[in-house]
């Protein structure tokens, strides 16, 4: 009984590692755009914040249909990039206008909150993958 188990358990393993090549490659890119968030900050314009988009619809696929502690990892990852995405800064021809128009420093000021906020949502979306990694490595390698 034991022995069969565990050989159902592998074959599941088996089956579902194309699946968990795909959730690593999503996790991968998504902390990359993280990385870029943290570091450059996010514009509405940006090519990555379309990435991070299309990222976040595929995590919430991919939680859907999860086993094991993935799913709620993987909601996580999505309402971390989500929350990324409601911190945009505007579109880099927006802020030449607001420079451009000889705005004060208060101007700026909310600029400066948005950026802040964006990067706290950064670091939570950084520590949302950990967790996901985390989870993804315990289905990924669990055999017992």
């Amino acid at each position: 009984m034991e022995v069969e188990l565990r050989e159902r358990r592998v074959a599941n393993r088996a089956a579902w590692t194309a699946h968990y090549r795909r959730i690593d490659d999503l996790l991968v890119s998504t902390a990359r755009v993280a990385y870029e968030a943290q570091r450059l900050r996010l514009h509405e314009d940006d090519t990555e914040t379309a990435e991070l988009v299309r990222l976040s619809k595929a995590a919430e696929q991919y939680a859907e249909f999860a086993p094991g502690r993935l799913p709620t990892a993987l909601n996580e990852v999505a309402r971390s990039m989500s929350e990324v995405l409601r911190h945009l800064l505007p579109a880099e021809a927006a802020l030449r206008s607001i420079g451009a128009a000889g705005a004060h420093t208060s101007g700026y000021q909310p600029l400066f909150t948005k950026a802040g906020e964006q990067t706290r949502a950064a670091d939570r979306l950084s520590a949302a993958l950990a967790t996901a990694r985390s989870a993804l490595y315990h289905e990924w390698g669990s055999d017992s």
